[in-house]
């Protein structure tokens, strides 16, 4: 839209084949702009193409278009290929071509329901065709993102030349166009929140790579029936096939020698992950879920969607983890071992750490089954254990002795070293446990690079003594949006700020926080 809308604009002035090869040129200005996203880049790659084939006089067909934007995404950086938002892309407006495309019946020979249909079909075909890969992604499919694509195409057609008209008008002129787009975002922003709190979306554990590649192909080869014919559909499954049993291996090798420690985002709870430098993986809570709520009638409050299936799952997957040596909870509460159900039914657990609380509770033994029949180890831990995985260093600080009734303040706490960086969580306890590991510690201190902030954040957590004990570089809270509790409690902000602690980090604003570690040192990794 914004090629076709600078070009009608350079046309004013320049006229013949040139002026789409000066669009192409502000196009692609544009897209760097933004932060070359997968998605633009492929529109500014197929735009370049049209422009070229039109000034040489020869037709483009879409189909090669769009190879040829692949081809060269690739060739720039093979692993692209891997990106959700390059898949989806080029998903998305192969459906749309295909929704394009559709036949209609009599019936809509009208020119106005002909626009409709026209929409619907195209929104359908962008929604078949990338459904697949969200649910391998996210474990989700969004079944009201066809009628929102409809409601919003009008909205995007202005808001796209608004935009492209701020960037090139000079000054006086671009206020009146950026108000216009300003207004027709805000609309759009609130046509998706609309849509998205409608219940037609479908959320569960995913089915695995394998099944969602295979499923895709076998969805290619009954579009494309011509193809099977030549054999050259049974040569893209095994293609596919080939390609997901060889990434993981290939992923796993890439980021060997990298050690990696994340804070995932997963809502109202608990879950990080540690991938040692060797490649193996260890777990420190799942996040919430409801994996073992069938096993009781213990009532709680509803949970969306299953923090295992939906976050750390597919994290895991993701970077090419097979098995998780070790999977430790901090104590029996739901916001933190609900999503290890997802967790053991798609990997391998070798080994379970949990304090032992003895928790009367039917979930908290459907837990314990669960581990039970994976043949996984179970142990205890006590302040002053030691256990070294690889590069990996874990220094047990809670609980002293057998677990207490109280599951909180019998959270299992521990300091995590790896290279020169230096990991604290102690789940949900409170300032009362905190005091004591002080004591037992003195005249040491647990100083950390990264802590966890206890309790999600509450008052009850995190003394100003902690985080004199601790100093540490970054904070992190782990919470949900808009929780009931009132997380991160104003109290503990102020104890932060107090501190003078460089760098909080919320994961219900800045989402998941992962850390990289290396011969270099340590730093902030990407977004995972």
């Amino acid at each position: 839209m914004i090629g076709a809308s600078l070009s009608w604009l350079i046309g004013l002035r320049v006229p013949g084949p040139r002026r789409l090869l000066y669009a192409a040129c502000c196009t692609s200005a544009y897209v760097c702009l933004i932060g070359a996203p997968p998605s633009a880049v492929r529109a500014a790659l197929m735009f370049w193409g049209w422009a070229l084939a039109f000034r040489r006089a020869r037709p483009a067909r879409l189909s090669d278009l769009a190879a040829l934007a692949a081809t060269l995404a690739i060739l720039a950086d093979p692993l692209i290929v891997t990106d959700p938002g390059f898949q989806l892309s080029f998903a998305g407006f192969t459906g749309v071509v295909l929704g394009g495309r559709a036949p209609f019946p009599p019936w809509l020979a009208s020119r106005h329901l002909r626009g409709i249909g026209r929409a619907l079909a195209v929104s359908c075909g962008a929604f078949l065709v990338t459904a697949p890969i969200a649910a391998f992604h996210f474990d989700r499919i969004v079944i009201a993102s066809i009628p929102a694509s409809v409601v919003a195409g009008g909205v995007v057609s202005l808001a796209l030349p608004a935009l492209a008209l701020t960037l090139i008008l000079p000054w006086g002129l671009w206020t009146l166009f950026a108000g216009a787009a300003d207004v027709a975002l805000a609309l759009l922003a609130a046509i998706a929140s609309f849509f998205a709190g409608l219940p037609l979306s479908w959320a569960g554990p995913g089915l695995g790579p394998r099944a969602w590649a295979v499923a895709a192909a076998l969805v290619a080869l009954v579009l494309d029936r011509t193809r099977a014919r030549r054999g050259l559909g049974v040569i893209s499954v095994g293609a596919v096939l080939a390609l997901t049993v060889a990434w993981p291996p290939l992923r796993a090798g890439l980021d060997r020698g990298t050690a990696l420690v994340c804070t995932l985002a997963v809502g109202q709870g608990d879950a990080a992950v540690v991938r040692t430098g060797a490649g193996r993986w260890l777990v420190f809570d799942a996040g919430p879920g409801a994996a073992f709520r069938t096993a009781g009638t213990a009532s709680g409050p509803p949970l969306i969607a299953d923090a295992g299936s939906r976050v750390v799952v597919p994290f895991l997957r993701g970077k090419g983890a097979r098995t998780v040596e070790l999977l430790a909870i901090s104590h029996p509460h739901l916001d933190h071992y609900g999503g290890a159900g997802a967790v053991f039914e798609a990997l391998r657990v070798r080994r379970v750490l949990d304090p032992g609380v003895p928790e009367p509770s039917a979930l908290y033994l459907a837990f314990l089954e669960r581990l039970q029949m994976e043949g996984a180890s179970w142990h205890a831990p006590r302040a002053g254990d030691r256990l070294r995985i690889d590069d990996v260093e874990l220094e047990f600080l809670w609980p002293e002795g057998p677990a207490g009734s109280d599951a909180n303040e019998g959270s299992l706490s521990f300091r995590l070293t790896v290279g020169g960086f230096r990991y604290v969580n102690t789940g949900d306890a409170g300032v009362d446990v905190e005091r004591e590991i002080l004591e037992h510690l003195a005249p040491l201190r647990p100083e950390a690079d990264l802590l966890k902030l206890g309790h999600h954040g509450s008052r009850t957590s995190t003394s100003l003594e902690w985080l004199e004990a601790t100093q540490p570089e970054i904070a992190v809270i782990s919470l949900g949006t808009g929780n009931r509790h009132g997380h991160p409690h104003a109290v503990t902000l102020a104890r932060l700020d107090s501190a003078r602690v460089p760098q909080v980090w919320r994961t219900d604003l800045d989402g998941p926080l992962c850390v990289e570690i290396d011969a270099r040192g340590w730093r902030i990794a990407d977004a995972p």
